[in-house]
């Protein structure tokens, strides 16, 4: 199921947190929205939830409003995880995920199959007894996300995932929601730090003051951007060596693997530094264009670069 956010508006007083924002998440696929904090992210997943009523705009979920009384229903189609892991810490684990899919209307047998079955995605048996109040920040970031990722859902909005999570459940969620993507399901995801979205989405939208000041898909970014230096990867069979020789042309580059990463100003320069190599008697077994990072990107979009 498509969601699409149109021309969304919300102020608090003469604060516009959002200011006409419009994006849409295509079935079957992960959109990132990226921006600062304070940046009008938060407020928009609310919106779109519908704890907070924005003053104009609406949002669609397969072309019909959520933002009426008939479209509420669709609501239970959406899981959504909240940026702060906060829930009623006197409840256990597995009582708060009953609850929780009680509430999403399953009967007692389907929500203590769920709980279980949610537990073990996201490692939280041996904390099934543990009340929430005697969780780490990490763990209860966990419990959040294994209420929100439940099967019978169509549509995800993950508002700042991986804040709290160590290394390990970073990329473990990150395979969770690429899998989610493959079945069909459509995911919103938040984050104000641009690496950790950079290798799970396909496309998205990054705002500045509530304001889009971008949306579309990686290569489009890439497109309107272009980077400031071509990033390559060459690989040698003497890495250290080739550093040696690159290092005394001024070029910047670092050693990765087999080989060194070298940013030059165009397809020439490459070639020129390939020979260079070559003349010293380097073996060069490869050269690999990298692509832009989000980040260069991302922080040229927020200075006003274009």
């Amino acid at each position: 199921m498509a969601l699409e956010v149109k021309h969304l508006r919300k102020t608090y007083g003469p604060i516009v947190a959002v200011d006409r924002l419009s994006f849409r998440v295509e079935e079957g696929s992960i959109h990132g929205l990226i921006g600062p904090n304070g940046s009008g992210k938060t407020t928009t997943f609310k919106s779109i939830v519908g704890l907070v009523i924005p003053d104009e705009g609406d949002v669609l979920l397969d072309g019909e409003s959520l933002l009426t009384p008939q479209g509420y229903r669709l609501k239970s189609l959406i899981g959504f995880s909240p940026e702060t892991p906060e829930a009623p810490r006197w409840l256990k684990v597995s009582e708060f995920l009953y609850l929780m899919f009680r509430a999403d209307g399953m009967s007692r047998l389907d929500a203590e199959e769920m709980a279980e079955e949610a537990s073990a995605t996201f490692g939280l048996q041996e904390y099934m007894d543990t009340k929430l109040s005697r969780l780490s920040k990490g763990q209860r970031k966990r419990v959040l996300l294994a209420q929100a990722l439940t099967p019978e859902r169509r549509v995800y909005l993950l508002d700042e995932p991986m804040t709290g999570l160590d290394p390990e459940w970073v990329i473990k969620v990150r395979s969770i929601l690429r899998k989610k993507a493959g079945e069909g399901s459509s995911i919103l995801v938040s984050s104000h730090l641009l690496r950790e979205l950079e290798a799970v989405v396909d496309s998205l939208t990054i705002i500045k003051y509530g304001v889009v000041v971008f949306s579309g898909t990686r290569e489009e970014l890439e497109a309107k951007l272009g980077p400031s230096k071509l990033k390559v990867f060459i690989e040698v069979d003497n890495p250290g060596l080739a550093k040696s020789v690159l290092g005394n042309l001024s070029y910047k580059l670092e050693e990765e693997n087999n080989g060194l990463i070298v940013e030059a100003g165009s397809k020439d320069e490459v070639a020129f530094l390939v020979e260079s190599l070559v003349k010293n008697g380097l073996k060069v077994y490869e050269v690999r264009v990298l692509e832009i990072g989000l980040e260069e990107a991302y922080m040229k979009l927020l200075r006003g670069k274009n």
